[in-house]
């Protein structure tokens, strides 16, 4: 994508090949001559006002170096002699190197050319291009700001800078500068393209899809972009839609992996869930996927949490009801049915969340904080830190892997983990910040335990209970007055609670005050957005109650 900056004019100018080897050879054999043309800084400096890589050339090393430019390349050579001004001449030996796919030559000469021509808002856009196609986005920057403080008409140049801020992680200003593109030049594909990616990488599907498609329209010759825009509307839920777009991709033949084909089969699975009964689903699956196919199992359970997610509840429940016939044994699948089904439950069974974060564990950390930037227990401990209170004894209940044990090990004598899940805790162990975990039901261990704590830390896991008076009363049995309660939990509007699809509780925040309110009054509550789901937020409280006095 970097190549396609190149100016229309510049295009048209490049319009000799040398054919001299000797020509290549001259900048790639010897390696002293390499690492002058690197821009190594030179002794005496440029024109400070201009970007470095041009500033840090002085007129004596440029002469140099056109002298042997000209030595090792007649067409170059014939220019001068033609009486072709020296920046244009550099300009077009430059942009053949580029055309002969020597990018970092071509930048060393461009680099030449504008400090010659310091004002040639296309020589800018040239330089800024090849710079970026060598991987040098940091100097490349500088290059394409030029060349927009000249002309900022420049739709180009404004292609540039997105690529380059992108690369550089500045991620509004490569929105901005595609942005500002697409709007110099409505038909720049690479412009609509480059928006869509942005939006997907950040989760913005909407907006992917609409840019994506904008770039179709335009013409994008972007090899993926079907594929991009299959991928979007997979994860807004239009699963016909998704099909249709990846079978494109597929036909094209290009940029297919096992990866594209297995979502473009499960996206076949959806939509014919949605329509039809698990066994066209499967059928449909299967002449999709191919050699790729999963095994069935793994399809029905990632089908089952998709359908819930995105509100296809009577396809979830068909398909669900499917898989009890085959495995009514399971309690992952028993109880995540019952959830869909809509049954009254007050809390998540023992052995569905042991089951269910046992086949979790090894790949927890990763899905939830690199995947979906799952940050509850930072936040939670943030609230906690600021109520600045010396809380020298912290449990962490359900602490699974031990993601909150940083947060929480500083300052403290002493952190205990409690948790269901075995393989959970093995996770947590070899974080080597808790001091005792112990496998334990929550509230059986608050029941139990001999040991009094300043701060009760529940990120995610009051999520699973629905009543949450018994879980009130037994960690105020733990706690002395003044001790910190911190948790989360899902908002709902219906009081007290009630059990989604997802198979986890929601509850409404005037009922869980009055529950806790026996035993704790509150000190800090924080309206948040604990993660996304089926690329839409989900709503949450972050909540620190104070233990009253006994």
């Amino acid at each position: 994508m970097a190549r396609s900056v190149m100016s229309s004019a510049a295009r048209g100018r490049v319009q000799f090949q040398d054919s001299d080897a000797a020509l290549h050879a001259w900048f790639e054999a010897d390696s002293l001559r390499r690492e002058t043309l690197a821009f190594a800084p030179f002794t005496t400096g440029g024109d400070a006002a201009l970007p470095p890589v041009v500033a840090r050339l002085d007129a004596a090393e440029i002469a140099a170096l056109v002298a042997q430019w000209r030595a090792v390349s007649p067409p170059l050579d014939a220019l001068f002699l033609q009486g072709v001004a020296p920046a244009d001449a550099l300009r077009r030996f430059g942009l053949t190197h580029w055309s002969m796919n020597n990018p970092r030559a071509a930048s060393v000469i461009l680099a030449a050319a504008a400090a010659m021509a310091p004002n040639d808002a296309a020589l800018w856009l040239d330089l800024g291009s090849t710079l970026n196609a060598c991987g040098e986005a940091a100097d490349a920057r500088p290059a394409f700001e030029r060349a927009l403080a000249l002309d900022s008409g420049l739709a180009r140049a404004w292609l540039g800078l997105a690529l380059v801020a992108n690369a550089l992680s500045d991620f509004e200003a490569a929105e901005r500068a595609f942005a500002t593109a697409l709007a110099r030049d409505p038909q720049l594909s690479e412009a609509a393209f480059g928006l869509g990616l942005l939006c997907f990488e950040q989760r913005r599907y909407v907006e992917a899809i609409a840019h994506w498609r904008r770039a179709i329209d335009a013409g994008s010759r972007n090899a993926l972009v079907h594929a991009g825009l299959g991928q979007a509307l997979f994860f807004t839920g239009d699963f016909s839609d998704a099909a249709r777009e990846m079978a494109i991709q597929i036909n094209l033949g290009i940029g297919v992996d096992q990866k594209l084909t297995r979502r473009y089969a499960l996206a076949r699975f959806l939509e014919t869930m949605i329509v039809a009964d698990s066994d066209a689903a499967f059928a449909a699956y299967r002449a999709a996927s191919g050699t790729d196919a999963e095994d069935e199992a793994s399809v029905a359970r990632t089908a089952f949490a998709l359908l819930n997610a995105y509100g296809r509840r009577d396809a979830a429940i068909r398909l669900g009801r499917a898989r009890l016939t085959r495995t009514r044994d399971d309690p992952i699948q028993r109880y995540l049915f019952d959830a869909a089904a809509g049954e009254k439950l007050d809390r998540a069974p023992r052995d569905y969340l042991i089951a269910h974060f046992d086949c979790f564990a090894d790949t927890f950390d990763k899905q939830l904080v690199d995947v979906l930037g799952y940050d509850v227990p930072e936040r939670l401990a943030r609230l906690v830190a600021a109520a600045g209170r010396d809380l020298p004894r912290a449990l962490d209940l359900g602490c699974g892997t031990g993601l909150a044990a940083h947060h929480l090990k500083p300052g403290r004598a002493r952190l205990v983990g409690v948790d269901l899940s075995p393989r959970m805790l093995a996770k947590a162990a070899k974080r080597r910040a808790y001091d005792a975990l112990v496998e334990a039901d929550m509230i059986a261990f608050l029941a139990e335990t001999d040991e009094r704590f300043d701060l009760v830390f529940v990120a995610d896991a009051l999520i699973y209970f629905g009543a949450l008076d018994e879980f009130f009363a037994a960690a105020a049995r733990v706690m002395p007055e003044g001790a910190l309660l911190a948790f989360n939990v899902e908002t709902i509007d219906a009081a007290p609670f009630a059990l989604l699809p997802s198979g986890r509780f929601a509850h409404e925040i005037v009922a869980l005050r009055e529950a806790a309110s026996p035993w704790f009054k509150p000190l800090a509550e924080l309206a948040s957005v604990l993660r996304s789901e089926a690329g839409a937020p989900v709503e949450g409280m972050l909540l620190a109650l104070e233990r009253r006095a006994a």
